[in-house]
Formats: C-alpha cells, sequence, structure tokens
C-alpha cells in the first residue's frame, strides 16, 4: 500500500521532529520539512505531498495562511493548520483559506490520525467532485457547442409549450431569437402562416401527447416579412422514470428546395397544357394509290394538306420534288439542271 506523504511547515525544530516521528509512527511518509512559507510554497510544488501540515505563525514575510492560501489556489493541496492559538481572530482569518482541519499544539497522536485521516478523505472525495465537475463542464460545452452551431434549429418544447432550449439559429430561419421564443411561447404559433396554422396545431397537440405524426411541413412569416417553408421534425422526450417532459426537434428552412419544386411543378403543368393542345395523327388512314386522297371518320375523301391541317399543327409550303419535275417538264428540266 503507497503511504501518504504530509510535508511539515513548522519553524519550530522541536516541534517538527516530535511531528515527523509520529506521522512515521501512524505509518505516513514525510517527505520534507520547512521552516517558512516562502519555502512551503516552492518545495510544496517539487514534492506533490498529499497534505501539509502548515503552522500558521511562521518567520518570514509569508506567514502560515498566506502560504496555505496560495498553495490551495495553485496546487489545490488539502491544508491543516497547526496553531498554539486558537483564538477566534486567528481562526477567523484561517478560515479564508479553506483549510481541511486544525490541530493545537501539542495534540495526542490519536488527535493527529483523526485530524489527518478526515482531512485526507476529504480532499480525495474534494478531488474527485472536482474532476466529475470538470467532466461535466467539458461535456455540457461539447454538447452545447453542438446544439449552438448547428445549421438547424434546434429546440426543445416543454409539456406547457414553453421553449427548454432554442438554438441560437433560429434567428437565422425566423429573424426571432432564441431569448425571445423562451421569453414568448406563443411566439412560434403566431408566425406561421395562417393556412398552415391547422396542420401546426394538430401536430403539436399529437407532440403533447406523445403521438406525434413523424414530421410536417410548414410555412411561417419571416420577421422581415418573407413567406418561409419549415420541415419541422420531432420526438417526445421522457425522463428516467417515463415521464414526458417535452419534445425535441428541429426545424429546417427549406425555402429554397419549395421553391424549386414549385418551379419545377409550373413547368410540368404548362408542358401537360401545351401538350393537351397538340393534335396527333395516329391509327391506320385510308390513302388512295392513285390521287393520295385519305379518307376521313366520316368516310369523306379529302386533299392529304387539309386532312393533316385539320389534325395538326401542321402548316405547308409548296414546291415540286426534282422527279416531279423531270415527268412534268421533261427535256426542260434536264436541261436547266
Amino acid at each position: 500500500m503507497v503511504k501518504k506523504r504530509i510535508m511539515l511547515v513548522e519553524d519550530e525544530s522541536v516541534t517538527a521532529m516530535d511531528l515527523k516521528s509520529n506521522l512515521i509512527q501512524l505509518g505516513y511518509e514525510v517527505p520534507a520539512i520547512v521552516p517558512s512559507g516562502e519555502e512551503a510554497v516552492r518545495i510544496a510544488a517539487e514534492v506533490r505531498p498529499d497534505l501539509v501540515l502548515m503552522d500558521i505563525t511562521l518567520a518570514g514575510l509569508m506567514n502560515g495562511i498566506q502560504a496555505a492560501d496560495e498553495l490551495r489556489k495553485t496546487l489545490a493541496i488539502p491544508i491543516v493548520f497547526l496553531t498554539a492559538h486558537a483564538d477566534a481572530a486567528t481562526i477567523g482569518r484561517a478560515k479564508t483559506t479553506e483549510p481541511f482541519g486544525y490541530l493545537t499544539k501539542p495534540s495526542s497522536i490519536d488527535t493527529l490520525m483523526s485530524t489527518i485521516e478526515v482531512a485526507l478523505y476529504k480532499g480525495e472525495a474534494d478531488a474527485l467532485r472536482g474532476k466529475a465537475e470538470q467532466a461535466l463542464q467539458k461535456s455540457e460545452e461539447k454538447y452545447r457547442t453542438v446544439a449552438d452551431f448547428t445549421h438547424d434549429w434546434e429546440f426543445w418544447i416543454g409539456p406547457d409549450e414553453s421553449f427548454i432550449y432554442s438554438s441560437p439559429s433560429c434567428e437565422k430561419v425566423t429573424g426571432h431569437s432564441a431569448a425571445a421564443f423562451e421569453q414568448d411561447p406563443s411566439l412560434l404559433k403566431r408566425i406561421v402562416h395562417p393556412d398552415d396554422v391547422t396542420l401546426y396545431s394538430d401536430h403539436r397537440h399529437g407532440a403533447k401527447t406523445g403521438n406525434a405524426d413523424g414530421d410536417i411541413e410548414f410555412r411561417i412569416l419571416h420577421a422581415d416579412g418573407e413567406t418561409r417553408w419549415i420541415a419541422h421534425v420531432c420526438q417526445p422526450v421522457h425522463d428516467a422514470q417515463g415521464k414526458f417532459i417535452g419534445t425535441r426537434g428541429s426545424n429546417r428552412d427549406i425555402t429554397a428546395r419549395k421553391s424549386a419544386e414549385l418551379e419545377r411543378e409550373q413547368v410540368i403543368l404548362e408542358w401537360q397544357e401545351a401538350l393537351a393542345k397538340v393534335k396527333t395523327l395516329s391509327g391506320m388512314l385510308p390513302v388512295c394509290a392513285s390521287c393520295k386522297k385519305i379518307r376521313d371518320d366520316q368516310g369523306y375523301w379529302q386533299q392529304i394538306e387539309a386532312y393533316i391541317s385539320d389534325h395538326s399543327e401542321a402548316e405547308f409550303s409548296h414546291g415540286i420534288c426534282p422527279e416531279c419535275a423531270e415527268k412534268i417538264y421533261g427535256e426542260y428540266y434536264k436541261k436547266k439542271s
């Protein structure tokens, strides 16, 4: 078992040696004995003891209280004060350094042991609590950073529809700050587009009862007056006992996507309307082998130009093909060509 290391800060050599003997007898190690506050600060930084027994009254520029305060700030080493003057004023000054105990000089070996053991236990408990707090703080900072710097508007809405958390990106999406939503829970519903209020209200009612239907898309009125499309998704949040404590989710600005979709739908609609106006020829067309007239649906024979004009958007210009030109104009056509 590793021995606990206790440093002595005592300017009376006889007292110091007596304390060292008792500490060794109790199973502790004494890595250093120093007579002044200045040396206590310097040596403690080098040997890193588990605990310091510090005489309050020391010779030199730095007394025991000052040295203890410095050690507490820089090394967080537990301090137990030694004093022959346990008056209220001295104890009051010593309290400001948050010591782990007091020992009057002289003290019995039993009192010495019990005071040191309690101080060491408190010191270890404080160290574990300091590490746990640091780990928690680091974890909170990490998740806060993730939430605060997300592109989407992250939120946590309580059972009463109040905003427990709203990420700063809400201002980019809506034009209103996170503080505004946290201070006024009804703000979000008020900026929902009038045509989408029923959709949003029904969804939030389902969310409050834990029966929200996946995600929805709705419009809001941005603070600048523009209409924005929002993709909203949320899910219920329960504590360790299963109690409903609100809904957690995100809102994403999908205005650009919606605009593109609407434009595409408009193009498709216009194309369909144009297509409906186009007349097409299809099926079996009876054509005269001699005059090339076409018989229509009523049994009448029409010139091919008239039939095509009636059944399509085609227009005609007239000319003569080389074969017909040669046949009709004969030698004249040959000489010209």
